[in-house]
């Protein structure tokens, strides 16, 4: 069940600007060059399938394919994972841009269509998926039946001129030409502790934090500049425990683990959590709508643009 479960996920969620190719394929078709540069990128058959949303064995065809067609190998097969040959490495920025040549295609064409139908990728935080935009799903979902929604909840920061999404939320203003930002909201944030912490270790009543415990995060969006602030007071405190995601931080302050910069869009609907004013506030985080300037006026593109105008 499971094994067919993510065969139709596969199937039915692939990115909207994808063109399925044949394995017959000429050489110089786009579709073996892609699977080429995401070998690259990942450094194995496993990654690259992740981020195609294939599985290992096509990628290995179309690194096959190509390989016979210019009658050279691409890698070599190391226990570190598969290194680019000085073929490899060579063709690699002509594979480039041909790669942005592509896309510029896609797009181009994209753009022609007027029907609010078919597949949106939007790439986002975890928290600002869960908190804000699953609770607002059923609106959108009545108001725009045609359109699948696709939400990616990831560190990573996608390539929109690269087709990996279609939308992004992020934390930092876009600054390629080819994209188009709008500034939606902010991202608040707070210093937390549980009830049951604060009973056993005091509530902190100023900037010194010598005597508590926190908890940071290892890698995340949220680590800068919130987590720079609680690392900054007169006295800071001892890190105890370093998370990698929101949701994972917010669990582990409400056990009472230390204190935590949250977002105070999940923090203060906890009732386990107390927020700490009198530390004061971290600084919050601009959230900015992205989307590629050639697919903004496409219609399932435009109308999840709306969508989320409306939400912030």
């Amino acid at each position: 069940m499971a094994s067919s479960s993510a065969s139709h996920q596969r199937t039915t969620c692939r990115p909207s600007l994808h063109i399925r190719r044949s394995y017959a394929a000429p050489m110089s078709d786009w579709g073996e060059l892609r699977f080429f540069l995401a070998v690259c990128r990942t450094g194995s058959l496993a990654a690259a399938a992740r981020r195609l949303r294939v599985d290992p064995t096509t990628v290995g065809r179309h690194i096959q394919a190509l390989e016979r067609s210019l009658d050279a190998r691409l890698f070599d097969r190391t226990p570190a994972g598969w290194r680019p040959t000085e073929v490899g490495r060579r063709i690699r920025p002509s594979a480039e841009a041909m790669e942005a040549s592509w896309s510029e295609l896609e797009l181009a064409a994209e753009g022609t269509r007027v029907r609010a139908a078919g597949n949106v990728r939007l790439t986002t935080l975890e928290v600002v998926a869960s908190h804000v935009i699953a609770p607002a799903l059923p609106r959108f979902r009545a108001q725009w039946p045609e359109i699948t929604l696709e939400i990616i909840t990831t560190a990573r920061t996608l390539r929109l001129d690269r087709a990996e999404a279609d939308v992004a939320l992020r934390l930092v203003r876009p600054r390629e030409e080819t994209l188009v930002g709008r500034r939606v909201g902010v991202v608040e944030q707070a210093l937390y502790g549980s009830r049951d912490y604060l009973e056993r270790h005091g509530t902190p009543t100023g900037p010194a934090l010598g005597d508590h415990d926190a908890l940071a995060y290892s890698e995340a969006p949220f680590a800068l500049p919130g987590q720079q602030w609680l690392l900054d007071r007169p006295s800071p405190p001892r890190v105890t425990l370093r998370v990698i995601s929101v949701s994972t931080l917010l669990q582990a302050t409400r056990a009472g683990v230390g204190l935590a910069v949250l977002p105070r869009l999940i923090a203060d609907r906890t009732p386990e959590l107390v927020r700490l004013d009198a530390v004061g506030a971290p600084p919050g985080r601009d959230l900015w709508r992205v989307v590629h300037r050639d697919l903004a006026q496409v219609a399932r593109v435009r109308a999840l643009l709306d969508f989320l105008d409306e939400l912030f």
